[in-house]
């Protein structure tokens, strides 16, 4: 993989690069849920298309989430890292929301075109 400015500033904003699997992971991120929100600094996830990526989600009551765009959902437990794991294909911005717990009502159904938990913004190389 040619490392790039992009990736350099990635793991500056807290980015990790590791092996998993045998294959190599582009970024990879933990992001805690708490009350159906994250961090400030967790709205938005930057990469670059192509990336191999792992992002580690925490919740404080049991959830699905949904990464729109990609069609992939994750179940969380309180107590335990769901994994979301893949391959960042498509470029574009995708949301994730919320299915259960704090969140569904606010996130998802009639407002879940206003607000989002977070943002995965997938950049062309």
């Amino acid at each position: 993989m040619r490392v790039t400015r992009r990736h350099v500033l990635g793991l500056a904003a807290g980015f990790a690069v590791a092996a998993a699997g045998g294959g190599l992971i582009a970024a990879e991120r933990k992001i805690a849920i708490a009350k159906g929100r994250v961090a400030k600094g967790d709205r938005t996830i930057r990469l670059a298309q192509g990336d191999e990526v792992a992002l580690g989600f925490t919740a404080d009551e049991p959830l699905e989430l949904h990464l729109h765009g990609y069609d992939i959902k994750l179940k969380v437990e309180p107590g335990a890292t769901g994994w979301l794991r893949f391959e960042a294909k498509a470029s574009g911005r995708f949301p994730v929301t919320v299915h259960g717990g704090h969140g569904e009502a606010k996130l998802h159904g009639r407002k879940s075109r206003e607000r989002a938990l977070l943002y995965i913004e997938v950049h062309p190389r």
